[in-house]
């Protein structure tokens, strides 16, 4: 059976918004953290896929794990086994994986340490990983553009790029 299914996790409320349609139009379905029984916290959301073990084609993730020190503010902090658990659940041959970074969550050093602690779980298994800046306009027609910049990346049939970072909306001109 091929994975249908996209889990979004910490994708803010426009974004979100302007990316069900398409993902709907492309027959996916939209499971999301926070909505439908589905935690929005990365532990409960990894242990819940890790119990369930839905079949699917992408994990997009904006969560960070806050973590402080005794004498610290706490700091975002990548939710390795959320991601562990994701790669679980996507099919032997391979899958995408998304992860979304902004000022307050995740910034682009954490994302490449999850980039590169990311392990196969299957023999063979390919995992495209790559991210997209959370950080800009919000407004029409740029939200579109992210969105589907955000889709593209969720379903690259061929695992490429990888490691990319994108800005998920494009430069304008002067």
């Amino acid at each position: 059976m091929s994975a249908r299914q996209i889990l979004l996790a910490g994708v803010p409320a426009p974004l979100l918004d302007a990316l069900r349609p398409l993902l709907a139009a492309r027959a996916l379905t939209t499971l999301v953290a926070g909505e439908d029984g589905w935690p929005a916290e990365p532990a409960a959301l990894a242990r819940r896929l890790a119990q369930r073990r839905p079949p699917l084609l992408a994990l997009v993730n904006g969560l960070a794990a806050r973590l402080a020190l005794p004498g610290k503010a706490p700091r975002p902090f990548p939710p390795y086994p959320l991601y562990e658990a994701a790669v679980r659940c996507l099919p032997p041959d391979g899958g995408c994986l998304v992860s979304l970074f902004d000022r307050e969550a995740l910034d682009q050093a954490a994302v490449r340490m999850l980039m590169g602690r990311t392990r196969p779980a299957h023999p063979g298994q390919r995992l495209c990983h790559n991210a997209m800046a959370l950080n800009g306009p919000d407004a029409d027609p740029l939200l579109q553009a992210r969105a589907e910049t955000l889709l593209w990346l969720a379903t690259l049939p061929a695992c490429e790029p990888q490691g990319a970072f994108l800005r998920g909306y494009p430069m304008e001109e002067k």
